[in-house]
């Protein structure tokens, strides 16, 4: 079966610069982007981004510690086993003002990159980016 060139889906690094180009012209803030996994070229691979909020200036490296713990959860997840061996990740750090997220049953509330927060009961799982 023939590889489309268009996919519907924009290839990884072409995210992550829209993401960095649109973050760094709204909040003028500095983004690092670092690779994680790099099993091969993007556009034959699945590309899965991390990105985070809640975490300082001072915290970045625990982000991407963060970041990578998750992704190893992520590939080694029996439900991706077929794609383990083709998949990248990269995370893509933005700082927030403050450490943590919003928590409205709780009436916590922290200035993130994202405005993230946990809304609904204190055992609350979703949480929402404002927009």
């Amino acid at each position: 079966m023939p590889v489309s060139r268009f996919s519907g889906r924009l290839p990884l690094h072409l995210l992550a610069l829209l993401a960095l180009l649109l973050a760094a012209t709204a909040h003028a803030q500095t983004i690092a982007l670092r690779t994680l996994r790099n099993t091969g070229p993007n556009a034959s691979r699945v590309n899965v981004a991390i990105l985070g909020d809640g975490f300082t200036e001072a915290q970045q490296e625990q982000f991407f510690a963060a970041a990578q713990a998750k992704l190893n959860v992520l590939v080694n997840n029996e439900s991706f086993a077929a794609c383990r061996e083709i998949m990248n990740g990269v995370a893509v750090f933005t700082a927030s003002n403050e450490s943590g997220t919003d928590i409205a049953a709780d009436g916590i509330t922290r200035d993130t990159y994202y405005d993230t927060g946990f809304t609904g009961s204190v055992n609350a799982r979703l949480l929402t980016v404002a927009t």
